[in-house]
């Protein structure tokens, strides 16, 4: 996993439905997982799965994170979430397991077993000796305009003057902003961004959308010329 944030619809991010009464969701938050639930339906979560799909990857980004099974008398519990975000894979087949790694300086890799010695999983991951030496190399093929771009038009926005409105609007931004920023963001992260910032706008109300139904406002917030008769009109 990247250590950034990303928007998901809330079943795809905890393996349930919002309806779900182990979600606990009451006021478009959940108690269960701790979040808020935005108006377009989505959760913003920390961190960013990077779903290879293989078995054996070369210089990858992030960090591979293992939670293994005890070769004791293990004890077994129904998840909540079946398939929560986060989860590449998840093996639950009520049996202990064993887990042999093998590492030197250019290869980890790990083998998972049952009591009788059947491999059940693996997964290898390589390292060339140029991203040992450089692990924060810079993919030339990442581009920062977009969410640049979306920054900037958030900006000219007026939202509307409410504490928590305000803070809402203001944390949207900076969390962007810091992504924008990050020396050795990926392309990833960039385009998770953009839609996190989407989906922390959803929430914020904005002066904008009060008037919306009235063109000739409309034109003066967009900053548009309006007739001086009108001017009295908008003013009041």
């Amino acid at each position: 996993m990247l250590a950034r944030e990303q928007a998901l619809e809330f079943e795809k991010a905890y393996g349930i439905k919002e309806s779900d009464k182990n979600a606990k969701v009451e006021n478009n938050y959940t108690s269960t997982y701790n979040n808020q639930i935005y108006k377009n339906g989505k959760v913003v979560v920390d961190g960013i799965g990077l779903d290879y799909n293989r078995k054996e990857v070369t210089n990858p980004r992030g960090t591979l994170f293992l939670t293994l099974a005890s070769a004791s008398g293990s004890k077994f519990y129904n998840p909540i979430g079946e398939q929560q975000w986060f989860v590449n894979k998840s093996l639950d087949d009520r049996n202990q397991l064993l887990t042999h790694f093998t590492f030197n300086k250019n290869q980890f890799k790990l083998e998972t077993m049952d009591p009788y010695g059947k491999i059940i999983d693996h997964y290898t991951i390589n390292k060339t000796d140029d991203f040992i030496a450089n692990p924060n190399m810079k993919d030339r093929s990442i581009t920062k305009a977009k969410l640049a771009d979306f920054i900037s038009e958030v900006e000219k926005y007026k939202p509307v003057d409410n504490k928590d409105n305000l803070n809402l609007y203001e944390k949207s931004l900076a969390s962007a902003k810091e992504v924008l920023n990050n020396t050795y963001t990926s392309q990833e992260e960039l385009d998770a961004a953009i839609e996190v910032l989407n989906t922390r706008l959803s929430s914020v109300e904005f002066l904008a959308k009060k008037v919306e139904n009235n063109t000739k406002v409309s034109k003066e917030i967009k900053g548009e010329k309006v007739p001086k008769s009108n001017i009295r009109k908008i003013k009041k």
